[in-house]
């Protein structure tokens, strides 16, 4: 149930979901990760994303 409890209404999800979309779409290795979350701000959620971008010509070996 979208926007439901304590969001007041709106879906907090939503910045996942779209770091999600963005990283699907691009050649990307995800290193590491991390969230934090900002007291005060309309959208509290912080992602931090590591990421290296993958070539065509990286050796899989």
């Amino acid at each position: 149930m979208a926007g439901a409890g304590r969001g007041g209404g709106r879906d907090n999800s939503t910045p996942f979901a779209r770091a999600q979309e963005w990283i699907a779409a691009h050649p990307v290795r995800v290193a590491d990760l991390s969230w934090d979350h900002l007291h005060g701000e309309a959208q509290p959620y912080c992602l931090s994303l590591y990421f290296t971008f993958e070539t065509d010509d990286e050796d899989d070996s």
